[in-house]
């Protein structure tokens, strides 16, 4: 009965070892950025990353303060399930994907012209207010996650289709937007 208990309490502690966090903690600006989160501190170095788990249907407190302790941002914010906090204030879109029947696309996707550094990107492209500090997740893939290359259910059927929804950081958009050009 013990090694049971034992064994109970180890596959406890391994699935909360897998949880890897519902937030995603984002500085894609230029400076190292001191990120305090319920009391809780985090060190943002310019272009870094990091997954947290922030307790969901709660309010939290956001205080943001550049390298000379200036406060940015100073705010409350509620996780509902989990989504993106924008502590850099980068620019993020959503891009939706059509898989399966192309004849379908005009039909399911609002595609609209996408301005970047004076270029034009066509494609479903939601454009998220850079000036929000936290954004809930309404996308099926995040910054870390990639577009599926194929659904296979769906590949060689008429009129079967669904849709997945990407977020990007603006600069990695435009870099897999001409990578699928000229991979085309």
């Amino acid at each position: 009965m013990k090694f049971f208990h034992l064994i109970c309490l180890m596959a406890g502690f391994a699935l909360m070892g897998c949880n890897d966090g519902n937030v995603d903690l984002d500085n894609f600006g230029d400076q190292t950025l001191e990120v305090k989160i319920d009391e809780l501190a985090y060190k943002m170095p310019p272009k870094s990353y990091k997954r947290i788990d922030l307790a969901p249907g709660s309010i939290h407190t956001i205080v943001v303060t550049d390298e000379s302790g200036e406060v940015i941002k100073d705010q409350n914010f509620k996780v509902d399930k989990g989504g993106l906090l924008n502590v850099g204030g980068s620019r993020y879109v959503i891009w939706t994907e059509l898989y399966g029947d192309e004849s379908l696309r005009e039909k399911h996707l609002k595609e609209v012209p996408l301005e970047v550094d004076n270029m034009i990107y066509h494609g479903d492209f939601e454009e998220v207010d850079p000036e929000l500090i936290y954004l809930e997740s309404r996308w099926d893939l995040g910054l870390d996650e990639s577009f599926p290359t194929q659904v296979m259910d769906l590949q060689f059927q008429k009129e079967k289709w669904m849709t997945k929804r990407k977020l990007y950081r603006v600069a990695d958009l435009v870099e897999e937007y001409q990578s699928q050009i000229q991979s085309n």
